[in-house]
């Protein structure tokens, strides 16, 4: 059932169809909860429902309280991944670009919303002079790739092409003509796997995925769906 919710939540997000994806990806929260990814699912989904509402909406003192109320639950989602000690050993490292994503979403809310400024850092847990990346700016990202899948213990590669022609993957993980990064090669569990580009120069980029290998029964667990978030 876990992965059927989260093969038609992807599909429901490829459609623009946002509020029945994350009304399935709250679902999935509810039974898997000791998997990151529910979390940083369900933060990605509301983020951008967030973020395609207020392409419409006047930015006015209702929109931003209900982006108040939509960034609590986005940065709790991802709070919660980067300060548990809980994850399985499978998911080290994600940590980093759960803090990356934390750092920028809450930026954008504060550019996009003024009144919001100061009000959505999670200090308690994560105080911002060490672990707010960026600053009060967020990080600097041109372009960022995030690369999740559904079936777990799973291995799905990241590969972006860019205009320089240079291929950025996890056996040649730094480009020497831009600087960008992908992130460490996750062999096991649901990823991610993600490229950050701080500059990143006009062109075309090919974001493509390479299905590796599974490390389980896959005739029991069915087929892999992978889902690529993007931010620039």
């Amino acid at each position: 059932m876990l992965i059927m919710c989260l093969q038609v939540a992807y599909h429901l997000l490829s459609l623009g169809l946002l509020d029945e994806a994350v009304l399935l990806l709250e679902l999935v929260l509810e039974l898997a909860p000791a998997e990151p990814h529910s979390h940083t699912d369900i933060a990605f989904a509301k983020l951008l429902r967030l973020m395609d509402s207020g392409k419409s909406a006047p930015v006015d003192d209702k929109a931003a309280e209900r982006a108040r109320a939509e960034m609590a639950r986005v940065v709790a989602a991802l709070a919660k991944v980067v300060t548990s000690t809980e994850w399985p050993a499978r998911f080290n490292e994600i940590e980093w670009p759960a803090l990356i994503l934390l750092s920028w979403a809450v930026a954008w809310a504060e550019h996009t919303y003024p009144s919001l400024r100061g009000s959505l850092w999670p200090e308690a847990e994560l105080p911002a002079a060490t672990y707010r990346v960026g600053g009060e700016a967020g990080p600097r990202l041109d372009i960022f790739v995030w690369l999740g899948w559904d079936t777990d213990k799973t291995d799905v590669d990241l590969h972006v092409t860019e205009p320089t022609g240079e291929e950025v993957y996890y056996s040649h993980n730094r480009s020497s003509s831009t600087g960008a990064r992908v992130s460490r090669d996750f062999t096991q569990g649901l990823g991610p796997e993600v490229y950050t580009l701080p500059r990143a120069p006009k062109g075309t980029y090919l974001v493509e995925t390479n299905y590796y290998a599974s490390h389980q029964a896959t005739q029991a667990t069915g087929s892999t769906s992978a889902v690529i978030w993007s931010v620039q």
